[in-house]
């Protein structure tokens, strides 16, 4: 994914490069940072528990981008992002409480038998 994106994006990086300001590298930096300590918390996590529980919370990071979005970056997001936001949500809910629900359905055969 990587190498494709790098190939299709080399034509307008040449044609409008522009060295980047020093706090705007150390604002990438930071993500980059950030970004790297957010997956190996995401690794962790999922070493201590079974994913179908935790990966609901994966899909918070679209609404913790939207938040950072309006409070840092002064944006608005505009209905259609408001509704896939809701989306996502909505799906991400449903699947939880969907495995919840087999696991219950599991344990009531577990101790019928």
């Amino acid at each position: 994914f990587s190498t494709f994106s790098l190939i299709v994006i080399l034509p307008v990086f040449l044609a409008v490069y522009k060295p980047m300001t020093l706090m705007q590298l150390v604002y990438l930096l930071l993500a980059g940072v950030s970004a790297s300590v957010g997956q190996f918390g995401i690794t962790l996590a999922y070493k201590y528990a079974p994913a179908k529980e935790i990966s609901i919370y994966d899909y918070s990071g679209i609404i913790c981008s939207a938040v950072l979005g309006i409070v840092f970056f002064n944006e608005s997001p505009d209905i259609i992002s408001i509704f896939g936001y809701l989306v996502v949500f909505a799906a991400a809910f449903d699947m939880f409480l969907y495995n919840k629900k087999l696991d219950k359905q599991d344990n009531q055969r577990k101790n019928i038998l």
